[in-house]
């Protein structure tokens, strides 16, 4: 039995120094030796902040793709939250890169950090925010949605809305869509993209 925690305790001291190996070579002047580094600490969620870091600093396309990818794969919410920050960023690769990898993380947890963003005094946060909802297969992502479209003062925010209740909202949703193209009346898109939707769920 001694042998046996002996080995263990082994293990885990080469994990820890092949991790704090890893974390130094996410700031490597080598690429690949970034991108290895990324791949290896994937799912380890003690390195999420590191690879966030990294991430908000990256300019290698495929080295963003695999931080993308290893902050996906750990999930939990400072995964997600380390995600939704980049909502914000001005480089859209980085952001559509998010995007697209919170729309394959938990829903439940992704919901939580988007409901916030729905508020938010940027619309291009708000419209960035629904962007995610629009493949979140949830029952709470339209009811989101739906909230949008019946406060939401900016019209390009209401017809992002519009678009995810297009792919997931509900018949009991049609009222709400009526109403908000009435609200628009005077931008013809906003009808065209209301009736388009009620199409597809009605």
């Amino acid at each position: 039995m001694m042998g046996l925690i002996r080995s263990k305790l082994v293990d885990e001291g080469v994990a820890a120094a092949d991790s704090g190996q890893l974390l130094d070579d996410l700031e490597s002047t080598d690429p690949a030796a970034r991108r290895n580094a990324a791949r290896l600490l994937a799912g380890q969620r003690d390195s999420v902040d590191a690879l966030a870091d990294r991430l908000r600093v990256e300019s290698e396309p495929s080295v963003v793709e695999t931080l993308l990818t290893a902050i996906g794969r750990t999930d939990g919410p400072r995964a997600v939250s380390a995600l939704v920050d980049l909502l914000r960023d001005e480089d859209a690769a980085r952001r559509n890169g998010a995007i697209e990898t919170l729309q394959e993380m938990d829903p439940e947890v992704v919901l939580q950090e988007i409901a916030g963003l729905l508020d938010d005094p940027d619309s291009d946060v708000r419209i960035f925010a629904l962007g995610v909802l629009h493949r979140l297969r949830h029952p709470s992502a339209a009811c989101l949605a739906r909230r949008v479209i019946a406060s939401d003062p900016h019209v390009n925010v209401c017809a992002a809305a519009v678009e995810v209740l297009a792919e997931i909202g509900t018949p009991d949703m049609v009222a709400d869509l009526e109403a908000v193209a009435g609200r628009f009346r005077t931008e013809p898109f906003m009808a065209f993209a209301v009736t388009a939707a009620i199409k597809r769920i009605a």
